[in-house]
């Protein structure tokens, strides 16, 4: 919480003080709840009332702002002196919002606008729009600008009590810092679907997630790195680099010369692991042995990316996706799907709906952002195959699948193994850090591997 009192906004002034709402995003940054509650108290009316021009369903004009606001707490972090007036940051989140809904809605938006990238540029598109819609003026000049005094001039329209109630939930369990993702089981956002029932299950995934982690902080690293160390220097080189080097001592080595950007809609092959064993055996190696790559499956056909893809169509309904319908009928059936991992138990419609939600939110997020690899419980891996040609592993399929359907035009990824074939072809004899160089040399021209083989297997049955 922050120590200094954030000023407050009125509404019945018109117009707030930029420098106050400016203030008020940099409280909410720290995590101040009573800054986020005045900012809500002048913005959501106005964001009520400029939504229903647009739309006449009241749940759709409520959802819009909900999330625009819960978007506007998680990313206040974002927001910097260098970022413009406040309102016109906080309202260029509600154009991104409005402007989806608009879209699902099958409702026209401005030329250019549906073709435009998420972000500013389809922000101003929109703003530009509702300006000339609501006002019947020119264009101005900017329109992020004028857009907040603009909805100023609307009649306010008062929230409802279950409104305000939605965004308190909301608010109370989603991060306003970048990194708390990164939170073991029954600690984040998911914590609002906890149920008493999971609560020996999440303590026990709580203890061994900062086991783990003190474990590999005093033990498992010093180890690793001193072992990584002897390689580097030529110490039994043969020996050491047959075992596959340890993943995250190469990491720090490499750092960023590991990250790649492809496109999401080309990174489609995704590697299957059958066997949990050999899945944990490589995990911590970066030089990867055996057939691994030979196990290709279209992502497209993955779990992850059918629920993302069901959520974005229906998003302006969820009770009408087939995983709405699909957990409402296990409750029926009375075996509630439950998570322990995620400390999640959906034993309700509204605990179903809640959990739908989320995922929605997350690709409102990343609609208005883009992608931040920064934020998530680890780095979007990936890992490059005998070829050289890069498939996608188990890590972060769910964040594949937005940024697939969102269209995003590229994605960044972190290599996290890479086929010993591939490595000795790229090493050419060499050791330690020349090795290394040579191999994170070639990364840059790494590109995804083809659909071909998962299609022949496919078409013949195998």
């Amino acid at each position: 919480m922050s120590r200094s009192e954030p000023p407050r906004c009125t509404p019945a002034t018109g117009t707030a003080d930029p420098a106050d709402q400016a203030s008020l995003l940099q409280h909410c940054a720290g995590g101040d709840i009573t800054a986020f509650h005045r900012l809500r108290e002048y913005e959501l009316p106005r964001m009520l009332a400029t939504a229903r021009a647009f739309m006449p369903e009241p749940s759709q004009c409520e959802q819009v702002a909900h999330d625009v606001l819960a978007l506007g707490w998680k990313n206040a972090w974002r927001f910097t002196a260098t970022a413009g007036r406040a309102d016109a940051w906080l309202w260029r989140i509600f154009c991104c919002r409005l402007g989806n809904q608009l879209q699902a809605r099958g409702d026209p938006l401005p030329a250019g606008a549906a073709a435009a990238p998420r972000g500013d540029a389809f922000s101003e598109a929109i703003a530009r729009h509702l300006v000339q819609h609501l006002a019947d003026r020119p264009a101005p000049t900017d329109p992020l600008a004028a857009l907040p005094e603009l909805a100023a001039t609307l009649p306010s329209e008062t929230p409802s009590h279950t409104l305000l109630e939605r965004l308190d939930t909301t608010i109370d369990h989603l991060p306003a810092q970048p990194g708390d993702e990164e939170r073991p089981a029954g600690e984040t956002i998911f914590r609002s679907l906890s149920h008493p029932s999971l609560r020996r299950a999440i303590l026990q995934a709580r203890l061994q997630y900062h086991f783990r982690e003190r474990f590999k902080r005093l033990i498992g690293r010093p180890l690793e790195d001193a072992w990584f160390e002897r390689w580097r220097k030529g110490g039994k080189t043969a020996r050491l680099e047959a075992l596959g080097l340890p993943r995250r001592s190469v990491e720090e080595q490499l750092g960023s010369r590991l990250d790649l950007n492809p496109a999401p809609d080309e990174l489609i092959c995704s590697v299957a692991f059958p066997d949990r064993a050999e899945r944990r055996r490589l995990a911590n190696r970066f030089i990867w042995e055996g057939d691994w790559d030979q196990r290709l499956k279209d992502v497209n056909g993955l779990r992850q990316h059918r629920f993302i893809a069901d959520i974005w169509q229906h998003r302006l309904d969820l009770t009408r996706s087939d995983s709405y319908q699909h957990y409402l009928e296990l409750l029926q059936q009375g075996r509630p799907w439950r998570s322990h991992h995620k400390g999640v138990a959906l034993e309700s419609p509204e605990r179903i709906l809640g959990w739908l939600r989320i995922y929605h939110l997350y690709m409102e997020d990343m609609a208005c952002f883009g992608f931040d690899a920064g934020r998530g419980k680890d780095r979007l891996g990936v890992a490059i195959d005998r070829h050289g040609r890069i498939v996608k592993i188990n890590k972060g399929l769910h964040r594949l699948a937005m940024a697939r359907v969102l269209g995003l035009p590229t994605l960044p990824v972190r290599v996290r193994g890479i086929h010993r074939q591939w490595w000795q072809a790229q090493a050419g004899g060499r050791q330690g850090d020349a090795a290394l160089d040579a191999v994170a040399e070639a990364l840059s021209g790494c590109r995804p591997a083809p659909l071909t083989a998962v299609e022949t297997r496919r078409r013949t049955g195998t």
